[in-house]
C-alpha cells in the first residue's frame, strides 16, 4: 500500500471526516475552521473536532454500527516493529485492519483508533510525518468523541504529533499542541495539582529549545512562556510541600536558565534601560510604557539572582542538603555574578562556597572538585527533544590550551590540532568563539587565581582540517 493511497484514505470517508465544528477551551462550540500553521507565537490552544453529541449526526448520516468486536487482525498500536517485514507491508496490514474495524464496529470504535495510533508510528519512524500526523489527528478525534474532548485519552496521539512537527522543525504547532496538552491537564487536574508538575518542566524546557533553535525577537513569546510556567510550578510546589523542600530546586535552577537568556535576549535586542515602569529607548516625547514582558527581560539578572538565593536558602534550611550541594549552590551564585560582570560580588560568593566546604569532613577532595581548575560556566536548557545521530562533521572538538585570569576570561589560546598559519580563518573564528566564553577561575584559599595551561576541547561545526604530521 503505497503513501499516496493512504493520503487518499485519510483525507476521504475511508477512516474519517474531520467534523466542521469546533468547540473552543471553554467547551463551548464554535463555527470556526481549524486554524492554519500557526506563523505567531500560539494563544489558548484550539480543540478542533466535536462533542459526542456530533457523533450521533455522523451516524445518523449513514455510518452503519454494529455491536461485533472485530477479531484482531493486523498489527496492533503497540507492535513492534518486525525488521524482516518492510514497512510498506505493514502499513497495508494496518490499513486492512482498519477496514475491518470500521466494517464491522463503525467508524468510532476504539480500536480505529489504536490502529491508527499504531499507523501513526509506523509512518513516523520512516519519515512520513504529514500522513502520520493526518492519522494521529483522526485517532485523537475518535478518543474526543468517544472519551470527551477534556480526557487525557488524547494524550498519545498529542504526543505523537508534537514529536511529528519537531521532526519537521515546525516549532509554532509543536509549542502549540504542547499548549492544548497543558491545557488538558488543566482541565482534568485543575491548576492546583502536584500531577501537573513533570509537564509543566518539560514544556517550559521545550520554550527554552525553542528559542534555543532560533533566538530571534519573536523568540521572546517561548522565554516569557517559559517563565510563567515554571513560576506557576514554582508556587504550586510551594503551596504542597513547603518552602524548603528540595523538590523545588530543579525548578528553581530552571528559572535560572530562563533569567539568563532572558538576559542575552536584552543583549541582542534592547528594549530600555530602566527596571520596572520605564519607557522605551530612543522614544520621543509620547513614548509608550514598556510591556510586562520587556518589564521580566529587564528585570532578569536580579530576578536569576534571587531563584539562586532561592537555591542557597532551601539547602541550607534543609537537614537533608549535605555540606558539598550548600558549597555548590553558593558557588553557581558566584558563577552568575561573574557571567554579568560582577566580580567583587562572585569573589564574595566564591569564598563563602570556599568556608562551606572547609566544614565537610573530606574538605580536600570537595575543594579540588568544585575550585581545582576552571570549570566552564555554562546555562542551557534540558534537552526536550531526542537529538538525531550527528552526521560526519557536524561538529568536531578542537583541541586547545588556555590562559585564563582570575575573573575567568580567556586571554590566550593555544592550537594542539590546528596550525593557525594554514587556517587563519579557522583560527580567528575559534578565537572569536573562546573570547566568549566564561569560566569559574581556580580558588586558592578563597581567592580568585588566574592558571595557565589548561586543557579545553572547542566543539566546532564542520569538518577540521588532519593535524600536520609532527617532524
Amino acid at each position: 500500500m503505497c503513501a499516496l493511497c493512504l493520503g487518499l484514505l485519510l483525507a476521504s470517508g475511508g477512516v474519517l471526516a474531520e467534523p466542521a465544528a469546533n468547540p473552543g477551551p471553554d467547551g463551548a462550540g464554535s463555527d470556526r475552521a481549524e486554524p492554519a500553521a500557526a506563523t505567531a507565537p500560539p494563544g489558548p490552544p484550539e480543540v478542533d473536532t466535536s462533542t459526542g453529541a456530533a457523533d450521533e449526526s455522523v451516524r445518523a448520516g449513514g455510518l452503519e454500527v454494529v455491536d461485533e468486536i472485530v477479531e484482531d487482525g493486523g498489527p496492533s498500536a503497540d507492535d513492534s516493529v518486525d525488521l524482516d517485514t518492510s514497512a510498506e507491508d505493514l502499513l497495508a496490514a494496518y490499513l486492512q485492519q482498519i477496514d475491518a474495524q470500521q466494517t464491522l464496529n463503525g467508524n468510532y470504535d476504539s480500536g480505529v483508533s489504536e490502529s491508527l495510533a499504531g499507523m501513526a508510528r509506523l509512518l513516523e519512524a520512516n519519515g512520513d510525518h504529514d500522513n502520520a500526523l493526518a492519522a494521529y489527528q483522526q485517532a485523537m478525534h475518535i478518543q474526543r468523541v468517544n472519551n470527551g474532548i477534556y480526557s487525557l485519552s488524547q494524550e498519545p496521539m498529542l504526543r505523537g504529533m508534537i514529536s511529528a512537527y519537531q521532526a519537521r522543525a515546525d516549532i509554532d504547532n509543536a509549542s502549540r499542541h504542547y499548549e492544548q496538552l497543558h491545557w488538558l491537564y488543566l482541565k482534568t487536574y485543575g491548576d492546583k495539582d502536584p500531577r501537573l508538575l513533570p509537564l509543566v518542566a518539560e514544556i517550559s524546557n521545550w520554550h527554552l529549545h525553542a528559542y534555543n533553535q532560533n533566538p530571534s525577537r519573536k523568540g521572546l513569546y517561548h522565554l516569557v512562556r517559559s517563565h510563567k510556567l515554571v513560576a506557576s510550578a514554582i508556587e504550586l510546589v510551594s503551596h504542597q510541600f513547603g518552602g524548603g523542600t528540595l523538590t523545588v530546586l530543579p525548578l528553581l535552577r530552571n528559572l535560572v536558565v530562563t533569567n539568563f537568556y532572558l538576559a542575552d535576549h536584552q543583549r541582542r535586542y534592547p528594549v530600555g534601560t530602566e527596571e520596572g515602569f520605564s519607557f522605551r529607548a530612543n522614544s520621543g516625547a509620547l513614548a509608550e510604557p514598556l510591556s510586562q514582558d520587556e518589564i521580566l527581560v529587564l528585570n532578569s539578572y536580579h530576578n536569576g539572582r534571587r531563584a539562586h538565593e532561592s537555591i542557597i536558602n532551601t539547602l541550607m534550611n534543609n537537614p537533608d542538603a549535605s555540606t558539598l550541594d550548600k558549597s555548590q549552590a553558593m558557588a553557581e551564585l558566584g558563577d552568575w555574578y561573574l557571567l554579568f560582570g560582577r566580580t567583587a560580588s562572585a569573589q564574595g560568593a566564591y569564598r563563602e562556597a570556599w568556608r562551606i566546604a572547609q566544614g565537610s569532613p573530606d574538605t580536600q577532595p570537595r575543594l579540588d572538585s568544585l575550585f581545582g581548575t576552571p570549570r566552564l560556566i555554562s546555562l542551557r536548557p534540558a534537552t526536550v527533544v531526542r537529538d538525531g545521530p550527528s552526521a560526519p562533521g557536524d561538529a568536531t572538538p578542537l583541541r586547545v590550551t588556555l590562559r585564563i585570569n582570575s575573573r575567568g576570561e580567556v586571554k590566550q589560546a593555544a592550537f594542539v590540532d590546528l596550525d593557525p598559519e594554514h587556517h587563519p580563518e579557522l583560527a580567528q573564528r575559534a578565537n572569536r568563539e573562546l573570547k566568549q566564553l566564561r569560566f569559574r577561575p581556580r580558588i586558592v584559599d578563597g581567592t580568585m587565581a588566574a592558571s595557565e595551561d589548561v586543557p579545553f576541547a572547542l566543539s566546532m561545526p564542520g569538518q577540521l582540517p588532519e593535524p600536520s604530521p609532527t617532524p
